[in-house]
């Protein structure tokens, strides 16, 4: 593009979760490449990925204070909407938000939604009319994996002509070529197995079931990255299953690549997930992966992985068990997940989304130029 494309990235925070890593890995790269990209948080956290933002210099825009279903973000976000070409919204409430600051400031700039997730609280009778009217005011919904996609389709049929997919994607190299974490750092016995689940504290990643198939399995350490509510009820049951000594709690980290460069095997247990940057992470670092069988997961695992019931802790335990007393089976795997993550490099994603911006702009051009040209000859009428 040769003049630059001016983008504002609106998201909920920047905790370390999959739409929040995509914005930190997609932004840099868009600017790289051209594109003004800004963001702006709904409320700040300081935390890893905006401080790496930040670092990058890449612009933040303030926004109201208070949590992030305050609806005087609206009142912000009507301020810096108009100083762009495009805007991009991450998460709810920042997907609705944007549409109701650009109605109320009759905005004409075109809204593009990335939907991350397939499953929403949201999705009740009673509120299918807001859901289809905020929908509705996106010219483009990119959705994260086909799973995504045939969800929305499926509870908001009409708009089924916007949506594109476009898997997230990760710095393949980086995963590739890490250096492993010490495990003394972290505590582990030595000859024990090591296996990592990235994920923050919260109902739908289900650690719950992790902790009870770890308490059918001796001899195996089980590292936990990540933060959240339930961070301390998670604690208390590996207490109470007797394998806290065993469990590492590590909060939240920014050396992901390393901690899964020293774990064994890498285990995704979610009760639903839209795509899981986390396994495509795992699958560039070259290890074993063991995950739960929902529909987002299962297509950007494929073969290179084992897939095991979602919150069934006897067959997450025996799958882990069978992976660890099989060291051939988990080079397999481990050389077939390396393999199938240059797929999800975030190169392809960034030139999918640049792509997307473009057909964004051509489009809403060609409308522009079609209501100046239908105001133009009703003018001639009224003048003739």
């Amino acid at each position: 593009m040769e003049v630059a494309l001016r983008v504002l990235q609106i998201i909920d925070t920047l905790g370390q979760g999959g739409a929040e890593a995509l914005v930190k890995d997609t932004v840099p790269r868009m600017r790289a490449r051209q594109v003004d990209v800004s963001v702006a948080v709904l409320k700040e956290l300081k935390g890893p990925f905006e401080r790496e933002l930040r670092e990058k210099g890449i612009p933040f825009l303030s926004t109201a204070a208070g949590g992030v279903y305050s609806p005087t973000h609206v009142l912000s976000l009507m301020h810096h909407i108009q100083g762009f070409d495009l805007v991009q919204a991450h998460l709810f409430p920042a997907q609705l938000f944007t549409p109701l600051a650009a109605m109320l400031v009759e905005s004409r700039v075109p809204l593009v939604l990335t939907e991350h997730t397939p499953q929403h609280r949201r999705r009740k009778k009673w509120l299918y009319q807001l859901e289809a009217w905020m929908y509705s005011r996106y010219t483009a919904i990119a959705c994260a994996s086909e799973a995504i996609a045939a969800s929305l389709r499926a509870w908001i049929p009409h708009v089924n002509q916007k949506i594109t997919v476009i898997p997230n994607g990760i710095d393949v190299e980086k995963f590739q070529q890490a250096t492993a974490v010490s495990r003394a750092s972290i505590g582990i016995k030595d000859g024990n197995c090591v296996l990592l689940y990235v994920a923050s504290f919260q109902p739908r990643k289900d650690h719950g079931t992790l902790l009870r198939a770890m308490a059918r399995i001796t001899d195996v350490d089980l590292v936990l990255a990540g933060d959240g509510n339930l961070r301390a009820q998670f604690e208390r049951q590996a207490e109470s299953l007797g394998i806290a000594r065993r469990v590492h709690f590590l909060g939240c980290r920014n050396d992901v690549a390393g901690l899964l460069k020293m774990a064994d095997i890498y285990v995704h247990a979610p009760t639903f997930e839209g795509f899981g940057i986390a396994v495509a992470e795992a699958m560039a670092a070259g290890k074993p992966i063991i995950a739960s069988n929902v529909p987002g997961l299962a297509q950007v695992l494929g073969e290179a992985g084992v897939l095991v019931p979602p919150a069934d802790s006897v067959a997450l335990a025996t799958g882990i068990r069978r992976l660890i007393e099989s060291p051939e089976r988990r080079a397999q795997l481990a050389g077939a997940a390396m393999q199938r993550s240059r797929q999800f490099s975030i190169e392809n994603t960034v030139d999918a989304y640049i792509d997307l911006y473009s057909s964004v702009l051509s489009t809403n051009n060609k409308i522009a130029d079609r209501m100046l040209s239908q105001t133009e000859t009703s003018a001639q009428l009224r003048g003739g």
